[in-house]
């Protein structure tokens, strides 16, 4: 669309035409393919519902264009403004970009209310102005284009005034007095002179003063400022949402790791593997770096309640629970983290689909550890009694 210019050749028309096509063609098959490989839930995440909303309706305008041979009209109204939709797509990919969409449609509603106040603020100030200003005589900036005669002429005055331009020197020329030599005017004239004469021909009034402070106090300093201020707010909630999120990219480096210990795939690693496993991720996800000493990974280890499958644990379980203590800690709830865990560990396993599982309910990870421990100190000091008796 930024391509088009006036007199462009036949050439350089077809290569915008085919570009289109083809695009409109990959984002078909793009849907197409993510709707055959989701089904239903493809329609539970707005964005996919949103990409098919724009794919459908370039769609629909290049067969109507293709079928009726022209491209003129509110056709081309419709089919330009879904290609301008598409780079919203980007949105989606781009985390920046992101971020700000997000806050903007989360601050949506205060910015309503705090548009509905301002709103009523330039009602009654612009009704004060008719009141006060209508009849005072045109000066340089105060003329037929910009004046308050009328409710929608003092509407779009104020709102000029709003942006901060010229507005002092308005103030002044609506204070204008009757003593002055190169505007001279008639003080509060009534409805018979003002119609003799085709323009205003009053004075002003010192009201301007405090009318114009005040309003660019209450408009200019407060009120568009509270808008900045709603933006920042929200814009700080969505970082905070973002941070605290379990990025792809660290999922996928999940992933990786996770291949390292189960290169077969089967979602299963070993309770033996899982500390080398943690030590491995590393983090925000597994345990800190160059953590060696037991009681610490024991205690990190226990206090996510993964269940066991024998002497195993599984992909999805760990998976969540380690996104959910992260989650947990980043939003300053450290302290209910077992708790919920806990309740996690109640549901249906993720691997049997059956909380009466009883290895699930009679232990987890943690125990296997501490039981290996346990073994391993037995076994250490069995070998010392028996060294001590060959001694002796």
């Amino acid at each position: 669309m930024a391509l088009k210019s006036l007199n462009q050749s036949s050439t350089v028309v077809s290569m915008i035409d085919t570009a289109n096509s083809t695009f409109a063609v990959l984002f078909t098959i793009e849907a197409i393919l993510k709707l055959s490989a989701l089904g239903v839930p493809y329609f539970e995440e707005g964005w996919n519902n949103f990409d098919l909303v724009i794919v459908l309706g370039a769609d629909i305008c290049l067969i109507i264009t293709w079928t009726t041979g022209s491209e003129v009209g509110s056709i081309a109204m419709i089919a330009r403004t879904f290609r301008a939709f598409r780079i919203f797509r980007l949105v989606r990919s781009l985390r920046r970009l992101r971020i700000i969409f997000n806050t903007f449609v989360l601050a949506l509603p205060s910015l309503a209310n705090v548009g509905a106040l301002l709103a009523l603020v330039f009602f009654v100030y612009t009704i004060l102005a008719v009141n006060l200003f209508a009849k005072t005589r045109f000066q340089t900036y105060l003329n037929s284009h910009a004046n308050f005669q009328t409710f929608g002429n003092a509407l779009l005055l104020l709102i000029r005034v709003a942006t901060g331009e010229d507005w002092a020197f308005i103030m002044e020329e609506c204070a204008l007095s009757s003593d002055n030599p190169l505007y001279p005017c008639t003080p509060d004239p009534n409805f018979d002179q003002m119609h003799l004469s085709s323009t205003p021909i009053g004075c002003g009034t010192s009201a301007a003063y405090p009318f114009f402070v005040t309003f660019t106090l209450v408009v200019s300093f407060i009120m568009i400022k509270l808008f900045i201020a709603i933006v920042l707010a929200e814009f700080e909630q969505v970082i905070r949402k973002e941070r605290s999120k379990l990025s792809e990219e660290q999922f996928e480096y999940f992933r990786n790791k996770w291949a390292d210990f189960d290169p077969k795939g089967s979602c299963f690693i070993s309770v033996f593997d899982l500390i080398p496993f943690l030590q491995a991720l590393g983090p925000p996800l597994g345990l800190p770096a160059g953590e060696t000493v037991f009681m610490n990974m024991y205690n990190f280890v226990s206090a996510l309640r993964l269940p066991a499958h024998g002497s195993r644990v599984h992909f999805a379980e760990v998976s969540a629970a380690l996104a959910k203590r992260m989650l947990f800690q980043k939003r300053g709830f450290a302290d209910l983290l077992s708790a919920d865990l806990d309740d996690l560990t109640k549901q249906p396993s993720t691997v049997t689909g059956d909380s009466s599982d009883p290895m699930l309910l009679q232990y987890r990870a943690s125990d296997h550890l501490a039981a290996i421990r346990l073994q391993h100190y037995f076994r250490e000091k069995k070998k010392n009694r028996q060294k001590e008796e060959q001694r002796k």
